[in-house]
């Protein structure tokens, strides 16, 4: 009706014959169609601004689509029996995740970004996996990325440095906090921030007391591995400077026997015999000097393996593994660097190898310092030595035997490159769920073209790294 009137108006206004200039019925006239335009204008920007409005708060569609995915989320997160599993989780996940992948302009797309971490996050805690949580801190970063203006992106970072705290990583909390403190200061969760802060710092200068007071005794000497080190083949090892020092972890052991193959081949075994053989070419050929976490069947927890490697000081951590998956098709090599996981099957790895130790995190706050002061040339170091690594595996055993696959260099969670103060990888030779791969793995050519190739990569690595080592 409003639009009808306007257009009458309007054809009233310029189409009606133009009275006498010096009348009174053109001066009328005159101020009549003036105040009409105005008007006019007005509503028409009225009108305009309404329709862009529209677009910010959402199509139907997406608002439709949002409220159902609430339903969704309350009637998980109100059922324990439901939250007890992870398939009850996932669903509800992808139903928010279509919605901000749908409308990513929509009012609801970084609503539905948060609350999939939100998820991810509980989860995490309820089902007690680090590899959720590292999801979930990605999703709080993307949040904050895409929609920075979003009145959410201050709630994403508190609940992300809650996520560092978890891990004890107190320089990564204290990061964040400073984060909100500076560009979120209206937002309502500035005063949680400066409370926390006051505490984190608290706590930290009291750990660098503790470093302080230890320093004159070497950089490794703030961490305490519970792992048994033999102190004659320790001294052995320090006399032999300038060499490379290497340690190599098979991984599992003892009562941890990790995958199994459909024709019986236990990855523990594989694992210590593919260490054995990499220990013997690294120190014969190379002449490189070598420590086995593990040199028989033995139990040997995720924490102390990275932490023999501290307290000996060494210059690399590499440690085997085989992997393992539902799907019996699954096949190929792949090496793994520190970091976040990039899909779902990287975080079921990191989540298997982590095994029942995954929601254990380091206590020593001291180690956690330390390692925030050299992540990133840890980090940077150890992707290139997953990519030489990778690389020689590559070429080499694709070439030299059908089927062979390689998977690429990955990032993942993995608590035993965790607590490394040294370059780091996890090599997944292979899959002992898939048959054929796993024949092959028995097969005692294909182990030693497998060592052969993780040596040279290796040695490529550090020779590369020579001048600073």
């Amino acid at each position: 009706m409003l639009i009808l009137w306007v257009r009458l108006g309007t054809v009233w206004i310029f189409k009606n014959q133009l009275p006498g200039k010096n009348t009174l019925k053109f001066r009328l006239y005159i101020k009549l169609k003036t105040l009409y335009l105005s008007f006019f204008m007005a509503l028409m920007a009225l009108l305009i601004c309404g329709q862009a409005s529209g677009v910010a708060e959402g199509s139907p569609a997406s608002s439709g689509q949002y409220s159902e995915a609430k339903k969704s989320f309350y009637g998980l997160v109100n059922s324990q029996a439901k939250t007890s599993q992870r398939k009850n989780w996932l669903p509800v996940i992808r139903e928010f995740e279509e919605i901000f992948k749908k409308y990513p302009e929509s009012a609801e797309a970084p609503k539905a970004s948060f609350t999939v971490g939100r998820l991810y996050h509980r989860m995490g805690k309820a089902l007690g996996n680090l590899a959720d949580l590292e999801v979930a801190s990605q999703y709080y970063r993307e949040l904050i990325k895409n929609y920075s203006s979003n009145s959410l992106s201050d709630d994403a970072l508190i609940y992300l440095a809650d996520i560092y705290l978890q891990k004890k990583n107190y320089s990564g909390a204290q990061d964040v906090y400073l984060d909100i403190i500076e560009n979120f200061a209206s937002g309502d969760q500035f005063t949680k921030a400066k409370s926390r802060l006051r505490k984190i710092q608290t706590r930290m200068r009291k750990d660098r007391l503790v470093i302080d007071r230890r320093k004159p005794l070497g950089k490794a000497i703030a961490v305490k591995p519970k792992g048994k080190v033999d102190s004659v083949q320790l001294q052995a090892l320090k006399k032999r400077k300038g060499i490379p020092l290497i340690v190599v972890d098979a991984g599992h052991g003892g009562k941890d026997y990790g995958a199994k193959g459909h024709s019986g081949l236990w990855e523990k075994h594989l694992n210590l015999t593919l260490a054995k053989r990499l220990k013997e070419i690294l120190e014969k050929r190379y002449k490189y000097s070598v420590w086995l976490t593990r040199d028989v069947d033995t139990f040997i927890a995720l924490k102390d393996r990275g932490e023999m490697a501290n307290k000996i000081d060494a210059d690399l951590f590499v440690s085997i593994h085989a992997n393992a998956a539902e799907r019996r098709s699954a096949k190929g090599f792949e090496t793994y660097y520190l970091g976040m996981a990039s899909n779902e099957r990287a975080i079921a790895t990191a989540a298997r190898e982590n095994g029942d130790l995954v929601h254990s995190v380091a206590d020593d706050v001291v180690q956690e310092i330390l390692a925030s002061l050299i992540s990133t040339t840890k980090i940077n170091d150890s992707s290139r030595l997953a990519a030489k690594v990778q690389n020689k595996m590559s070429k080499t055993l694709t070439r030299k035997f059908s089927g062979a696959r390689s998977l690429g260099v990955k990032e993942g969670p993995f608590f035993v490159l965790h607590q490394t103060n040294m370059p780091s990888i996890l090599v997944e030779v292979g899959f002992v769920t898939n048959a054929d791969e796993e024949k092959r793995l028995k097969s005692k050519n294909y182990q030693n073209w497998l060592a052969e190739s993780i040596a040279r990569g290796i040695h490529e690595f550090l020779k590369e790294k020579a001048p600073s080592i």
